[in-house]
């Protein structure tokens, strides 16, 4: 059986598929697959593994594993899978995510990124019964359609992983075809090339050169050819422990993988000092060998091994070398130091060298050196190990973690990903300003979110995250309530990128010289979040912090010619209210904010007043990094949605999407990588989508923010709205300036204060006569309202507190504020 599209097919309609298939590519290559579906099926798949391995365990043990490399191979293969280290291998081997094209110049407006290939081909070996898979995986999450070529004796094991993982997301069937095909099939193999633009081979110079043959001329064979791997002992390195780690790394898999251990070096140039090594060595196999019981070998195998064997015990009577034989292990121990590949299947040569001969000695094999074990002293290390990269070796280790591997880890020398990928370019005048993705002018794909909403409050009692690796940063927010969110540094690292897409969409630009004065400290993000971004613009960058010397700061702005402003509403305001004089006097053509709304009316006064414009740099949150970004088309409080954000506005009183254009409760959900836990996150923001389309032409989402559900309040009995005192404020007192309502208890009734800049004359009666709510609150004496000049409560992240409710303290402390 074979696997075509998902679905197997009977060995005999094999030619009658084959030759449809680059027709069937064609059409699959049309089919857009985010890498965020790829990386959770796959996540997915380790998780089955973890959870109901007997399906998998069953099939290595038909394969003849041991148990205990049964253990290692389920092992290996979770390690692979999860999410975070399928991110991780990306952000390494490519620096950012197959199938995003991004800004990397504003004046020429060139995008750059890397896409897939198209069509990979991939011809896998028989020594490993996971390396048909793995390779696969390599390239969906590089985006490619994947043609594997197994062997007819070794299909099982990928045909398996292939269905459980087509069962947890059925879209992947476009990318995966599985062919159990012999070598011999000469024709099916050439027509099943014709369709690749590239094809990965594992196995020995013969089978790369039989696939060079078949290829088409242009298409690149990438080879991941047989290696030779040895380990290298020092008299000093001599220990029991790394004996027995070597005996075992050649028990474990018969010393089929690349990386086992065939030859195994003792630095000296006394036979009688070898023989004594070699024979320590014999007596850890027999303890250790017995414990790894040797599955049956072929017939071919069998009589290889006894040829090889006979033959050494011939050298041995002409004293060129020595037989150590036990009941399932060999040592041939030879006098000279020139490299030689073992018969394998627990057969090790031990050879002498001389530190000085390493070069000499091995450097005509350094197109097949791979993996060397090193037991040696600390001293020896440096020394030892330049002269065996020198050679060619790739990898130097511990003899025991020779077959083991890491996220992340080059093979063969190089980086895997790369040849699976193209880089391109993209420059044209008719892109937006300050485009930062070209996934913004595409319409997003739809996502399936069927979890339960998370509130903010759930958020915070979530179970912290205990892995190492982790940025913690709290957001105080308008709220008042702390949370705190975990960041592993690569999904901040994304955020700092997202961000810096937001600055240059928003017009900041690499020649700015930018001061960051938004808040730090005190486990908050919004400084180093910003730092970060404005580095990844290429812009010049002050880090003055939102430092209280007002006057400090201004005279900092004018020395270094600095003509953007980073900043919170709350903290830009003070400054240009206070130090207004001399930032007239300084070069100042951009102020950038965030965190929360700048009121319009004053934006407009402080833009005529100091000829600056005034822009909203990003919408985002602590605990989703970036959500929004602008466009020069965007008014106060519209945003674009980062492509990396998938945005639901629910309505007020059920989880259901309210009609397009009304408003409702924000509710995100990252896209890619950032903390799966994370998903459908209420901010306790209202918003609408804007339904016009954008002049600018992308076609993200555009949204637009209408304050807090949070800002909506009981006072008295009847529900308030902070947004409807603004309103009257406005209206009625033309005052556009900071503005808090604290609720409290005074003398047993509820109180309302309202604080602001200034005093405004017959409040109660206006409130009476546009406000019926607190018109019945006060004709009944059921709460107070009053005002307050100034003292306003301010969390240490720098955000103005719009609405604060001191009543459920003064509840809980059994006191009244008064």
């Amino acid at each position: 059986m074979w696997l075509y599209r998902g679905k197997l097919q009977r060995r005999t309609q094999l030619p009658e598929f084959v030759a449809k298939l680059n027709e069937q590519v064609q059409v699959d290559l049309n089919q857009e697959l985010t890498i965020r579906t790829i990386l959770q099926a796959l996540d997915q798949l380790g998780q089955r593994l973890v959870e109901d391995p007997l399906f998998f365990t069953e099939a290595l043990t038909r394969q003849g594993l041991a148990e205990e490399k049964i253990q290692e191979t389920i092992q290996e293969a979770v390690g692979i899978l999860n999410q975070e280290a399928l991110m991780k291998k990306i952000q390494r081997e490519l620096g950012g995510i197959p199938g995003e094209i991004e800004h990397i110049n504003e004046e020429q407006k060139i995008l750059e990124g890397w896409l897939p290939v198209g069509v990979l081909g991939h011809v896998t070996s028989s020594n490993d019964p996971l390396i048909g898979f793995l390779s696969l995986v390599e390239g969906l999450i590089t985006g490619n359609i994947n043609l594997v070529k197994t062997s007819v004796d070794n299909y099982e094991i990928p045909l398996l992983l292939c269905q459980a993982l087509l069962e947890i997301e059925p879209l992947l069937a476009s990318r995966i075809y599985l062919f159990p095909i012999p070598s011999t099939e000469q024709t099916l193999l050439g027509e099943i090339f014709a369709c690749c633009d590239k094809i990965a081979v594992w196995g020995s110079e013969k089978a790369v050169s039989g696939v060079k043959n078949l290829a088409p001329v242009g298409v690149e064979v990438v080879s991941w050819g047989h290696r030779i791997s040895f380990a290298y002992f020092t008299p000093s390195g001599r220990n029991t422990e790394a004996m027995q780690a070597l005996a075992k790394e050649v028990c474990l898999n018969e010393q089929q993988a690349c990386s086992a251990p065939q030859v195994v070096y003792f630095e000296t140039a006394d036979r009688k000092e070898l023989m004594a090594f070699a024979k320590e060595l014999a007596a850890i196999f027999e303890g250790v060998s017995p414990n790894y019981p040797q599955g049956k070998l072929s017939i071919a195998e069998q009589a290889e091994l006894t040829t090889q064997v006979e033959v050494a015990k011939l050298a041995e009577i002409m004293g060129d070398q020595n037989v150590l034989e036990g009941a399932n292990y060999r040592l041939f121990v030879k006098f000279d130091a020139s490299l030689e590949a073992s018969p394998l299947y627990r057969t090790l040569i031990v050879k002498p060298m001389n530190r000085q001969d390493i070069i000499s000695k091995l450097r005509g094999f350094r197109h097949y050196l791979q993996t060397v074990g090193l037991s040696c002293g600390q001293s020896e290390i440096a020394e030892i190990s330049s002269k065996l990269y020198a050679t060619g070796v790739t990898k130097i280790t511990n003899p025991g973690q020779m077959l083991m591997g890491y996220t992340g880890e080059p093979h063969d020398g190089g980086y895997a990903l790369a040849h699976y990928v193209k880089k391109v370019s993209l420059s044209n005048q008719s892109l937006p300003r300050g485009l930062a993705l070209l996934a913004e002018m595409k319409p997003p794909q739809p996502m399936n979110v069927n979890t339960p909403v998370l509130h903010k409050e759930a958020f915070g009692k979530q179970e912290s995250p205990t892995a190492n690796g982790q940025l913690i940063i709290k957001s105080g927010g308008s709220s008042g309530q702390s949370v705190y969110a975990y960041h592993t540094y690569p999904d901040a690292a994304e955020t700092y990128r997202s961000t810096a897409h937001a600055m240059i969409s928003a017009g900041m630009r690499a020649d700015d010289r930018v001061m960051n004065l938004f808040y730090g400290g005190e486990l908050y993000g919004g400084f180093i979040s910003m730092y970060e971004a404005v580095t990844r613009v290429g812009a010049t960058q002050l880090p003055m912090q939102a430092a209280p010397d007002l006057q400090f700061v201004a005279k900092e702005i004018k020395a270094h010619k600095v003509n953007v402003l980073i900043g919170m509403p709350t903290y830009l305001i003070k400054l240009f209210t206070e130090a207004g004089e001399q930032l007239k006097a300084a070069k100042l053509e951009k102020v950038f904010y965030g965190g929360e709304q700048f009121e319009p009316a004053l934006q407009q006064q402080l833009e005529k007043e100091f000829g600056i414009t005034i822009h909203s740099l990003t919408y985002g949150c602590n605990e989703i990094g970036t959500i929004g970004y602008v466009c020069e088309y965007c008014k106060n409080g519209e945003h674009h949605l980062h492509p990396t954000k998938y945005l639901e506005i629910l309505a007020l009183d059920q989880d259901e999407p309210v009609p397009m254009g009304e408003t409702g409760r924000i509710v995100l959900t990252p896209v890619n990588g950032e903390a799966t836990r994370i998903k459908r996150y209420e901010l306790g923001d209202l918003g609408r989508f804007v339904v016009e389309p954008c002049p600018c032409g992308r076609q993200t989402p555009k949204f637009e923010l209408q304050g807090r559900f949070g800002d909506s309040f009981k006072f008295a009995t009847n529900l308030v709205s902070y947004q409807k005192f603004q309103q009257i404020l406005a209206e009625h007192y033309d005052y556009h300036d900071f503005l808090q309502l604290v609720i409290d208890y005074y003398h047993d009734k509820e109180r309302l204060l309202i604080v602001a800049e200034e005093y405004f004359p017959d409040l109660e009666a206006t409130l009476k006569r546009e406000y019926p709510e607190i018109k019945e609150t006060l004709q009944y004496q059921l709460g107070i309202v009053t005002q307050q000049l100034q003292e306003y409560q301010i969390s240490s992240s720098g955000k103005m507190r719009r609405v604060v409710d001191l009543r459920v303290a003064s509840t809980l402390s059994g006191t009244k504020t008064c």
